[in-house]
C-alpha cells in the first residue's frame, strides 16, 4: 500500500505567512499585500495569502551577500 500523496494549501493565513517569510510583521505582510507583491484571497472574513504569490515573492529578493569572518588570531601565552 502506497502512502497517499501530500496535499499542499493553495493559501495560508497571514499569521502563517509571517512565519514563512521569516517572521515578518503584521503590517509588513499587509504592506506586501498593498503594494501587489503578494496575492490575498478572502474565504468569509478570513484573508488568505496564496503559497504561490509567497514563492514569487521570495523569489525575486536578492542574493544576500555575506562575508566570511576574519580569522582568528592566536593568542599567546604567558
Amino acid at each position: 500500500m502506497q502512502p497517499e500523496p501530500k496535499l499542499e494549501p493553495y493559501a495560508v493565513s497571514i499569521p502563517e505567512t509571517q512565519r514563512l517569510l521569516g517572521d515578518k510583521s503584521h503590517s509588513g505582510v499587509y504592506e506586501l499585500l498593498g503594494s501587489g507583491k503578494l496575492v490575498a484571497v478572502k474565504d468569509g472574513a478570513k484573508t488568505l495569502i496564496t503559497l504561490n504569490s509567497i514563492r514569487e515573492y521570495s523569489a525575486g529578493l536578492p542574493r544576500a551577500k555575506i562575508k566570511p569572518p576574519a580569522p582568528r588570531r592566536r593568542r599567546r601565552r604567558k
